[in-house]
């Protein structure tokens, strides 16, 4: 149990800004930009009269970035690092990806540790990086969707329910099981309301004689009824 959570509390100490599982949190930075904190997210700042740098430790957040002609505002997550050209982007670090979702401007996004490349991303572009393959993918996005969860939403086209679940187990404090392999499958489209997991899954799975119940009061089960 010490070695699963001592990687987390390292992320605690060293995080100038944190939100817990469930949490979401606006912070304004010294220069004016905006960085908008999902669930479980951390990062750190790094001001100098030369440049603006932030690490994003775990999680995903949102930066409206204020122009600073004189000191480049950049973003580290993981082995990629993205530079604002641009005011808007979102960040979310994963343990084998990194998405960078721009929804204004154009960013700079250097992939590679062992032959570093950049790739410029523009307004309505989405570049998910394999972090162990070193490959990226590049799809349209719209940008509004992309980032509902600033809103405490999460917005589905055609996904699969099991993914769906994966995504509202980020925002759930306990564990979410999905019991039944048929309805993982099937292909859902929606809204769902981050803020309250449960009613989410409930919405989710509902229209397919799904259920959802409490084994204990952190462990949420979906099967089917």
């Amino acid at each position: 149990a010490a070695a699963l959570a001592a990687p987390s509390l390292w992320v605690r100490v060293r995080a100038d800004h944190r939100t817990g599982i469930g949490e979401r949190g606006p912070v304004t930075l010294a220069d004016g930009s905006r960085v908008d904190l999902d669930t479980a997210t951390a990062l750190t700042i790094d001001y100098t009269p030369d440049r603006r740098a932030v690490a994003l430790l775990e999680g995903r957040a949102f930066f409206a970035v204020a122009p600073d002609p004189a000191r480049p505002f950049t973003v580290a997550a993981g082995p990629v690092a993205v530079t604002a050209l641009g005011t808007g982007f979102d960040v979310r670090l994963d343990p084998d990806r990194v998405a960078v979702s721009v929804t204004e401007g154009v960013v700079s996004v250097s992939t590679g540790a062992a032959a570093p490349r950049a790739e410029r991303v523009a307004a309505g572009e989405r570049l998910s990086v394999d972090t162990a393959r070193q490959t990226a993918v590049r799809a349209a996005i719209d940008p509004q969707a992309a980032t509902d969860w600033r809103r405490g939403l999460l917005s589905v086209d055609g996904a699969s329910v099991a993914s769906v679940v994966d995504e509202l187990r980020r925002y759930h404090p306990g564990a979410i099981l999905l019991r039944d392999d048929a309805l993982a499958e099937r292909r859902v489209t929606g809204v769902f309301d981050l803020t309250d997991p449960a009613g989410a899954l409930r919405t989710l799975v509902g229209p397919y004689a799904g259920r959802v119940w409490r084994l204990t009061p952190l462990v949420l089960v979906v099967d089917r009824a």
